[in-house]
Parts: C-alpha cells; structure tokens; sequence
C-alpha cells in the first residue's frame, strides 16, 4: 500500500481526537518575495513544502502536515515588487501562537527553507521549550548539503552546484524549482548576481536591504542550473530532514 500524506485541513475535529496525542503536527513556513526576474514569489514555500511532503510520506502514520505560512520574514526583499512581509515580531507571536494551539498533538516541527525565517523561528522553539513545550525546527543549511553531497560524489563526478551553494535565485534554488515544476522558471529571463557575498555585504543586506548588494535581487548564477541538480539537491535536503526527524521525534 503506498503511504499517504495526512493533512490537516482534510481531517475532522473527530478524526484529529482519536490519535492526535501520538502524531507530530509538522508546520511549514515559506515566504512570499522576490526572487529574481525567472523565479516566482513563492519559491521558499515551494520547496519547503517539497521537503514536509516528503517527510510525510516517509512517516505516513507520525506526521500530519499543517497548512503552509506563506508569508515570513523578508523585509530585505522589501524594495523589490511582489514581497510581502511580516515583521519578525509578527512572525514570532504567529509560530508561537499556532505551537501554543496544537495542544492536542504529541509534539510540533518547524519547517522552512526560507533563511530569514530560521532564527526567529529558532528563537520561538527556544522559548517555548523552558515551558515545557514539545517542539523544534529544521532549515537546511549550505554545511548540510556540501557534506551530503561530498559523499554522494563517484568517481570523481560531482553536482558544481550543489558542492557550492549559492544564496537567493542563483543556481541552487533555480535547479530546485525547475525540478519541482520547469513551467514556472523563466529560463529566459535569469540573470546572475554578485556572488559570492562577503561579510560586509551581508551586513549591508541585512542593514538596507537585499537591492543594496544586488540590483536584480539575485545572489548567485543562475547559469547551469538543471532539472537533475534540483532533483539532487532536493533527495540530500529531504534525506537531511527524515534523519532529523528520526533522531529527534521517534
């Protein structure tokens, strides 16, 4: 029998009651901003959502999947059209209220691959944990996927792009979404960025914004990019995710 996703939204009241107390309740937070001219706005929640279905399928009968946040925390982006943003004060009381009222279930799992909302998100988990409450989160990060990929690599071949991870709609996230679904990568339309980001630029980024180090709000290249390197990185970051939650949840 194949295993099948549980959701939230498509369960009863009843039906959450009967086994909640033995189930993780797995959140997902994406973002809605800026990702370049040939990547849409909702990438971070894209692929986050990618890795959570993933999850579930490998734990079909201790995950449910709650619906998506799709608005985090990017003021960065906020020069750039499209970006929608909540401060980090909002996204913290949001995290912190939504674990708060999943009461019912055995423990909670944050789950995002949007970078900005990770501390706060962190900070929250923190929190919550010295009252006694039952969470934790998960983001890859570029340490997780060099290491994973370093030992996939054969004879000598290896994923450029996937050795060396780039920030925001470079080849990296480019790769991922044309895996996830090519129709909505403007192939045509990508550009490259500076790269690779020094710490005075992610001072700058962090102080006045992504378009201070970036005009087209690209970091990274996203030349190179391909399906396949998307469908790898996405197996290392899934892989990343299930051994967390084993460790951690069962």
């Amino acid at each position: 029998m194949n295993p099948v996703t549980r959701r939230l939204t498509e369960m009863t009241t009843t039906e959450v009651s009967v086994d909640a107390g033995s189930k993780i309740l797995v959140i997902p937070l994406g973002s809605t901003e800026q990702h370049g001219p040939h990547l849409p706005l909702d990438t971070d929640t894209r692929i986050t959502e990618a890795l959570v279905h993933t999850l579930s399928l490998a734990y079909p009968d201790r995950v449910v999947l709650a619906p998506t946040i799709n608005y985090g925390s990017s003021g960065e982006h906020s020069h750039f059209d499209g970006t929608l943003s909540l401060s980090n004060e909002a996204l913290a009381e949001v995290i912190r209220s939504i674990v708060l009222s999943a009461s019912s279930f055995r423990s909670t799992l944050l789950v995002t691959a949007h970078g900005g909302n990770a501390p706060i998100a962190q900070r929250v988990v923190n929190d919550l944990r010295t009252l006694g409450v039952r969470t934790g989160v998960w983001f890859p990060t570029r340490a997780t996927i060099v290491e994973r990929t370093q030992k996939l690599m054969v004879g000598g071949s290896q994923a450029a792009g996937a050795l060396d991870p780039d920030l925001h709609a470079g080849r990296t996230e480019t790769s991922i979404m044309l895996a996830l679904d090519a129709s909505r990568v403007r192939v045509d339309r990508a550009q490259a960025g500076p790269m690779p980001i020094d710490e005075l630029r992610v001072r700058s980024l962090y102080e006045q914004g992504v378009h201070a180090v970036s005009k087209n709000g690209v970091m990274g290249d996203p030349s190179g990019a391909s399906k396949e390197e998307g469908a790898l990185l996405l197996g290392i970051m899934s892989e990343a995710l299930i051994d967390f939650f084993a460790r951690k949840y069962l």
